[in-house]
């Protein structure tokens, strides 16, 4: 029936069933019931909006009248075989859909129904096959694909979770896989990453388990449909997948990219000359993303207080002698030409020097004075 050739409440009933707003569409349908006592199509919507919320001896009610009203209409009977359903009566659910389909074989709603009824009988190949022809009578609804994107989300997240600190962890530790602080560490992740998984599955059990019998008989064959697409689902479960984990990644910079005192500067920092406000404070940044120089010791000039600034050449003459020495303990080979990486020396300025401090540190730092990516500690 046309849109137009529907009565207010009944059209309004129909838009609140489509929303899921199962009251309103209630309320919506004993109005026009009220108005009209012999519409089929309002007790038939009051028997799908009743049955989606547990009232299911209303509902068959409802539909039997319906289906006294208009016996050789589908409606009724599909809103008959909901509701049985509901009860887990698929016996009677069957013959009620089995009579809608045989009343229409080309409703959508008929083979849903009775692909549901026969696959809680066990008839999962008969199943299989109603809910295909389903699926080629009706393209999937923007409310089908709601549900299945809610009842599958919690799983997806606490899988990208689970696999953006795994892609961090063995970035970051991939050098270390010998220490046993580390295999602690990773037995910690693991167990976090199983804790994620896990309660990913019981919320969505607990999400499942809410649904209505319509949205779960929505779900069914929007499984269906997405077994049926094959790699493209998996394609999009992919790309939400590398969403999430991107967009944990940004935040993760962004907290990770702090302000520092060169006084407070650590072996394992590493921080771009670019990012240098001065040498007082230094934009530290992980080690995983673009950097020009890498901490590898923090040392303390040994001259006593009072001794006169020498100058920067002698100081950094120095320090450039001891860094030399202290390469090969965190890269790994002895300091050469034909070393990894450069070294970059910083020792305290004269305004520091003044006021006793005497900290310096050696910087690892690429040797055609490109940025590197990860830690070079061995």
């Amino acid at each position: 029936m046309a849109q137009d050739e529907i009565k207010e409440p009944l059209a309004r009933a129909y838009a609140h069933l489509a929303r899921r707003e199962y009251p309103d569409a209630e309320a919506a349908a004993r109005s026009e019931i009220r108005l009209d006592p012999y519409s089929a199509q309002a007790h038939a919507v009051l028997a799908e909006s009743v049955t989606a919320q547990g009232k299911s001896e209303a509902a068959r009610t409802a539909a039997e009248r319906a289906i006294a009203l208009e016996p050789n209409r589908p409606t009724g009977h599909i809103a008959l075989a909901s509701a049985w359903l509901a009860d887990d009566r698929p016996d009677q659910a069957e013959r009620a859909a089995q009579r809608a389909v045989a009343l229409d074989t080309g409703s959508p709603d008929a083979h849903m129904v009775l692909g549901r009824a026969l696959q809680l009988r066990g008839a999962l190949d008969e199943a299989d096959r109603e809910f295909d022809q389903a699926i080629a009578l009706e393209p999937p609804s923007p409310e089908s694909e709601r549900v299945w994107t809610r009842s599958r989300a919690p799983v997806l997240v606490a899988v990208s979770i689970a696999a953006f600190l795994a892609f961090h962890a063995l970035g970051l530790l991939r050098p270390r896989f010998t220490d046993w602080r580390v295999a602690i560490l990773l037995l910690a992740l693991t167990f976090v990453l199983v804790i994620a998984v896990l309660l990913g599955l019981a919320l969505q059990r607990r999400r499942l388990s809410r649904l209505s019998p319509t949205d779960r008989l929505d779900l069914a064959v929007e499984s269906r449909r997405r077994r049926a697409q094959g790699r493209g689902q998996r394609l999009a479960d992919m790309v939400v997948l590398a969403a999430v984990i991107g967009g944990l990644s940004i935040v993760t910079i962004l907290f990770a990219i702090g302000q520092k005192s060169s006084l407070q500067v650590a072996v394992g920092d590493c921080f771009s000359l670019d990012r240098m406000v001065s040498i007082e404070q230094v934009s530290t940044i992980p080690c995983l993303l673009p950097h020009d120089v890498e901490v590898y010791a923090v040392l303390t000039e040994p001259s006593p207080p009072g001794t006169p600034y020498p100058g920067s050449p002698v100081v950094h003459k120095r320090l450039r002698a001891l860094c030399e020495q202290l390469y090969e303990g965190y890269v790994g080979v002895p300091f050469s030409r034909s070393a990894p990486t450069a070294i970059n020396t910083f020792g305290p300025e004269e305004s520091y020097w003044r006021l006793n401090i005497r900290t310096e540190f050696c910087a690892l730092r690429d040797w055609r004075e490109h940025q590197l990516f990860g830690s070079r500690r061995a």
